[in-house]
């Protein structure tokens, strides 16, 4: 194989359960480019300290690799290709997981069982239909103990996802786990998925094509999320020369053939631009951005923006967090006193105002839809009801009907107001959790129907 020295062991006659290609129980030894197919199970680890696996494809069956009762277990830079299981790990401690490739597994890419300070990171999973990025049956703990970020998830296969009973919005697997913050959710990017397919990772600055004279280097129309978004702790100097200062992710990061990346400095915002139009208050939102080439020490501020001006006219930022431009997300709750119509969000260095990241898609931050908290309650005599969703700045209409809802009206205008507690037909100036509203002609008054509304938008 000219693009790498690939030892073959493929098994024959009788390879279903419990056939192995390879047994290995001695410790303190490295596996390097092996092919591994034609069994039940490609390769099994027993009781092992120690043992690294790396540059491995391991095809089919029904485990690609099982590790049992062992601890400093290290696979790397490996493929796990149309495996039920790519990787069951049982009884294990201190297992590195990092820049794998789990395409099509049949049921999961990684199956946990009782294991302790797992490392996953760096790891590409495309399940099938109905499979999972990961195996852990009640255990859901194993993950959130693990140390789990920088992976890439595509779950565009139907009924795919992270793992049984698990969500499948990635926001709610990030605050559920607390961790895993700085993965996507997004198209895998690599050339074909499909066994024998080519797994590198598409890129418009370089993507290594294998031949059987050893290859050159092609340019395609689009880049991978898989080129340079690895941890920017993970080493990346065996990959080409423009290989974008960051580890890719899956099987080729950190190898000569990983696709290359751009060489430009620069911030990218990745949540709260177009996926979300409205934030409720008290909600937790991870604001994730990406740093690329960008020095370790450089501090960024993460800030919002509620709509509010200078005499200037210039946008008023209200710093929320300064962080390490590297550490790439701050998980922010939205308050009373970011309600907005239209807010919008930045990261931006803070010595170097041209590195700077803004989103584009504005969203408001309030209460829950709005309203009714509770059924209307006399106060002296006068008919009193709490509302919420209230946004600052929006026009809203409260109006009232005495036959049941069949007609509607609207107070005369000496009714609306002065006070706030009255008003029916106003904009919302200060910020809070919920308003109450006053009917100063509902004296004496049984029973009466309310109904409000924004004054753009109708019922």
């Amino acid at each position: 194989n000219p693009n790498g020295p690939y030892a073959v062991l493929k098994r024959t006659g009788l390879t279903n359960s419990p056939a192995l290609t390879l047994d290995v129980r001695a410790s303190d030894i490295e596996l390097r480019n092996l092919v591994l197919t034609g069994a039940d199970r490609g390769l099994l680890l027993e009781s092992n300290r120690n043992v690294t696996v790396d540059g491995a494809f391991v095809v089919g069956g029904n485990t690609g690799i099982e590790v049992d009762g062992a601890q400093g277990t290290a696979i790397l830079r490996s493929a796990l290709w149309k495996n039920t299981v790519g990787i069951q790990l049982a009884g294990t401690r201190t297992s590195v997981l990092e820049n794998l490739t789990f395409a099509l597994p049949g049921q999961a890419g990684i199956h946990l069982q009782n294991t302790v300070a797992d490392v996953l990171q760096n790891n590409l999973f495309i399940p099938q239909d109905n499979a999972y990025a990961y195996s852990v049956g009640g255990m859901t703990s194993l993950l959130s103990n693990a140390q789990m970020d920088y992976n890439l998830y595509d779950f565009s296969s139907d009924g795919s996802g992270f793992h049984a009973g698990a969500t499948e919005d990635l926001r709610q697997w990030q605050l559920g786990m607390n961790r895993d913050f700085r993965s996507a959710l997004t198209n895998h990017g690599l050339v074909e998925v499909d066994y024998p397919g080519d797994l590198h990772p598409l890129s418009a600055y370089g993507r290594w094509v294998s031949s059987p004279t050893g290859g050159a280097w092609t340019a395609d129309a689009e880049t991978s999320w898989a080129v340079d978004h690895g941890n920017v702790d993970s080493a990346f100097d065996k990959e080409p020369g423009d290989n974008g200062g960051r580890v890719n992710i899956g099987m080729y990061g950190n190898t000569v053939q990983a696709s290359q990346g751009s060489t430009n400095r620069y911030l990218d915002i990745r949540t709260v631009d177009g996926e979300v139009s409205k934030i409720n208050i008290g909600d937790l939102w991870p604001l994730v951005w990406s740093a690329h080439l960008v020095d370790d020490d450089v501090e960024v501020l993460v800030q919002f923006h509620g709509g509010a001006t200078n005499e200037f006219g210039e946008r008023v930022w209200t710093t929320l967090t300064n962080v390490l431009a590297n550490r790439e997300y701050y998980v922010w709750r939205a308050d009373l006193s970011h309600q907005t119509a239209g807010g919008i969000w930045r990261v931006i260095a803070a010595d170097d105002p041209s590195l700077v990241d803004t989103s584009t898609h504005p969203f408001s931050v309030a209460s829950p839809d709005v309203g009714f908290r509770g059924p209307p309650y006399k106060v002296f005599g006068l008919i009193r009801f709490d509302w919420e969703g209230g946004i600052p700045g929006v026009n809203y209409r409260i109006e009232y009907s005495d036959d049941f809802g069949a007609s509607w009206h609207v107070w005369p205008a000496k009714y609306n107001g002065p006070a706030p507690i009255n008003m029916s037909q106003f904009s919302i100036t200060v910020p809070q959790a919920w308003y109450t509203f006053e009917d100063r002609t509902s004296y004496q008054t049984r029973q009466r129907w309310y109904r409000i509304s924004k004054e753009s938008e109708g019922d």
